[in-house]
């Protein structure tokens, strides 16, 4: 059912922007489902470089039920700064944040501890984009399951994996998606 509520906040969303292709100031949006609930809520704005209507600021998400879904911060290009996501009994379930280069990402187990980390570093030169990206993924005991690096999408670096009981079990070298001897 979350892609027919998608589809419905994407349809306004453009309707809105039809109306406000002139207007060069944020604009406060609101798009209620079909229950009069709010579905989603924020500023937008017309931006004449992208000849688009741009969601900026703090935009909301909501489940049917009322309870925040997503709470997502963007600068006034469109660009997420921060984000956080709820499930429907409102626990943290996923936060992750932009500084630079720099991608943050966090996801938790339901009972609210740490599931993965990501760190994804992007670089650019000339007309090629590159990302590193360091992954964490813990047990929901809280122990450390696996610690990776990729190199745009494939494994590249040290690669460690261990068991429930904190035992090594995997200790190997990548070289651009191909195991090194």
């Amino acid at each position: 059912m979350k892609p027919l509520f998608t589809i419905v906040f994407v349809v306004s969303l453009l309707l809105v922007a039809c109306k406000t292709e002139d207007n060069h100031t944020a604009q406060y949006v609101r798009v209620l489902f079909s229950n009069g609930k709010v579905f989603g809520e924020g500023n937008q704005l017309y931006s004449t470089v992208k000849k688009d209507t741009i969601k900026i600021g703090i935009w909301k998400i909501y489940y049917p039920n009322g309870q925040l879904r997503d709470e997502t911060e963007l600068d006034n290009e469109g660009e997420v700064i921060r984000y956080n996501s709820y499930s429907d009994v409102g626990v943290l379930i996923a936060t992750g944040s932009r500084k630079d280069n720099l991608w943050f990402d966090s996801e938790f187990f339901d009972s609210g501890t740490l599931k993965r980390e990501k760190i994804t570093h992007t670089n650019y030169y000339e007309d090629k984009k590159e990302d590193t990206v360091y992954i964490k993924e813990y047990y929901s005991s809280g122990r450390l399951m696996e610690e990776s690096r990729y190199l745009n999408d494939e494994l590249d670096g040290i690669r460690k994996m261990w068991d429930m009981s904190g035992n090594i079990v995997l200790d190997c070298t990548y070289n651009r998606g191909q195991i090194q001897k």
